[in-house]
């Protein structure tokens, strides 16, 4: 009895957090989220197999002909699928793996089932779930790190608004008022009157390059339900779980700009990843006023956040001879 407990608590805090009955009109996983297109009928299978049955009553084995376009898709179709003779198969590498393994009964056959990449992607650098996490900082490796003293005082301030919404700490039950108002103090404490921050935009996941992380990280990190909210409201969850969905992020983004432009403080959204127009925005200022770029620093990102934690270059140490 008490380990049924124990599961009935399990199972009702994993639906607490994944709603099983989201307002969308098309198919989709409550559990990562991936949501289906209009080609997609696995919640279908019934209807779709009753229609297959009913086509084939009354006729004999030779005539009997089942169409692709009958068959049931998966949402599996979504995320992996391979395209053989201008049609896309789902296909699941690591169960396409497993069967062949089981089938071959010599070794030497292993050889003719690899002469054709099966697969819909390279699984050294794909996985079941998706993109595998690389080491970012290993890009930071190449630069020789040196030691400057930066003239904040009459800097303007560049902030990476992916960093930003980090470095506040949001406390339990705490309505989002509150938090709104802690993003400005922050900003001002740290970085006074002249900055300006830009945010990602999420308006089209496929397109976004960080798409394959955002993935990534929605199927290994726990994450909140859609929440409809406003200022008054407390907060469901943790900060971690609710930004860790792309709309609650994307509405509590258009919140916390509102929020900006009202305490005169500049804000820019890019269309999709905002690292193009940080630098873009960077050195239109820098051309009148010494200007300083604010972001998480790479080697340090997936560590525990605190303000110590901050990269600031000038961007005229990004200067060339050219």
């Amino acid at each position: 009895m008490k380990k049924d407990s124990q599961d009935i608590q399990s199972l009702l805090e994993w639906f607490s957090l994944h709603d099983p009955f989201p307002e969308v009109n098309r198919i989709v996983s409550i559990a990562s989220g991936i949501v289906g297109d209009d080609k997609i009928n696995c919640h279908k299978a019934r209807e779709v197999g009753i229609a297959c049955m009913s086509k084939i009553t009354g006729l004999t084995f030779d005539n009997i002909k089942l169409k692709r376009a009958d068959k049931v898709v998966p949402l599996l179709a979504m995320s992996s699928t391979v395209k053989v003779h201008d049609k896309k198969i789902p296909v699941d590498p690591v169960l396409l793996f497993q069967r062949m393994s089981i089938t071959t009964a010599l070794e030497d056959e292993i050889e003719k089932y690899f002469e054709y990449e099966l697969a819909p992607y390279p699984l050294s650098i794909f996985d079941e779930i998706g993109m595998r996490k690389t080491q970012k900082s290993a890009i930071y490796d190449c630069f020789q790190t040196v030691i400057l003293d930066i003239d904040n005082i009459n800097s303007t301030f560049i902030i990476d608004g992916g960093f930003l919404l980090h470095r506040v700490v949001w406390d339990h039950e705490e309505t989002f008022h509150n938090i709104l108002d802690k993003y400005v103090q922050y900003v001002r404490r740290h970085f006074g009157h002249r900055v300006t921050v830009l945010f990602d935009g999420y308006t089209d996941c496929k397109k976004n390059i960080k798409a394959a992380e955002q993935r990534r990280r929605a199927t290994t990190t726990s994450s909140s339900s859609d929440v409809i909210f406003d200022e008054i409201m407390t907060v469901p969850t943790s900060k971690q779980k609710f930004l860790a969905n792309t709309h609650n992020k994307s509405r509590f983004i258009l919140m916390l700009k509102e929020k900006f432009t009202t305490e005169n403080i500049l804000v820019k959204q890019a269309e999709n990843d905002a690292d193009v127009l940080i630098i873009e925005t960077a050195i239109e200022q820098f051309n009148s006023t010494n200007t300083t770029i604010v972001q998480e620093d790479e080697e340090k990102e997936d560590e525990e956040e605190n303000e110590d934690n901050i990269l600031e270059v000038p961007l005229d140490y990004y200067e060339s001879d050219e």
